[in-house]
């Protein structure tokens, strides 16, 4: 006995030519050799689909104790954990194998496993936050086809952030003490040169964190100015002189604090006081600065986030 089945002849899916895979969202990876990868673009051949890890937080540690006589858990703090990340990725190239390794190649040396590059993801309003990776391969890759033949293969890429906050747009405020007033016009003419003055004063300096996680400015402090002390809430430094023409950079974080003259010489010893202000998350907080001179202060801070949204 024999059947007849009619039915259309198969037709290969072929995807559209560039599709994003999220619309809101621009994906851009900055490799450690320089290149840049938009891996919403499939024409460079490498693009990324859908199942991203690593745009939501990461994990935490969590410090506890019990007691006899209390129910629950006495709490002790927390840690955040490194983040893991992984990128469902296609690697593919027009019936030509020979560019299918030239592609990957490529890729491979945008990445390292002891340097970070950056993940960077643009949404549709233009905010831009970015993430240090570093390449975190796994064992057992498997292919699904010998790329030698048909040379397109799904890879789950494996990195890791050591840092797994993400860093935004960073905040910049200056501050300057009371120069002396100029007329905003030269007096002889009543014409040009304009006179600008600073538009803060070290009277009502403030500066907003508008990230999620608690983060330290770094100040750079513009001579000619007398020995400061600059402070946030109960936090405060004082420094040195700074000569016109010098400049003093403090990174108060409590990771690297420093103080360098000039960019260069460690004057971290000829502070007289030294704290950690650390501007709490999502908070404008009034700073103390105590100095005279016309010099200027700026204070710059680099907002961190726990999610890539």
């Amino acid at each position: 006995m024999s059947a007849v089945v009619w039915a259309a002849p198969y037709v290969p899916f072929t995807p559209p030519a560039n599709p994003q895979a999220v619309s809101e969202y621009t994906h851009l990876w900055h490799g450690v050799d320089g290149s840049t990868w938009d891996l919403c673009d499939r024409s460079s051949g490498v693009w990324m689909q859908a199942g991203i890890v690593g745009m939501g937080p990461a994990g935490i540690d969590r410090w506890t104790q019990t007691s006899p006589s209390l129910a629950g858990n006495l709490f002790g703090g927390t840690r955040t954990q490194a983040l893991d990340v992984q990128w469902p990725m296609v690697f593919a190239s027009k019936d030509d194998p020979a560019e299918w390794k030239r592609i990957v190649r490529r890729w491979r040396n945008a990445w390292s496993k002891d340097v970070a590059g950056q993940w960077e993801v643009i949404d549709s309003d233009g905010r831009s936050v970015s993430l240090g990776l570093r390449w975190n391969p796994q064992a057992g890759l498997a292919l699904e086809s010998d790329p030698g033949i048909w040379p397109r293969a799904h890879w789950t890429w494996d990195a890791i952030a050591d840092n797994p906050y993400w860093r935004g747009e960073t905040v910049s405020r200056q501050w300057g003490s009371g120069q002396t007033p100029q007329p905003f016009f030269d007096t002889t003419t009543g014409m040009l040169p304009l006179h600008i003055m600073l538009a803060s004063s070290f009277n009502n300096a403030t500066i907003e964190n508008p990230g999620t996680v608690a983060t330290s400015p770094v100040f750079t402090i513009t001579g000619p100015l007398d020995a400061f002390t600059i402070g946030v809430d109960d936090q405060t430094f004082t420094g040195p002189a700074v000569e016109l023409g010098d400049q003093i950079i403090v990174d108060t974080s409590p990771q690297n604090p420093i103080a360098l003259l000039n960019g260069t010489t460690d004057v971290t010893r000829q502070f007289t006081k030294w704290g950690s202000p650390s501007i709490p998350a999502g908070v404008t907080v009034p700073l103390t600065i105590t100095t005279a001179g016309t010099g200027t202060v700026r204070a710059e801070l680099t907002p961190l986030f726990e999610m890539g949204f």
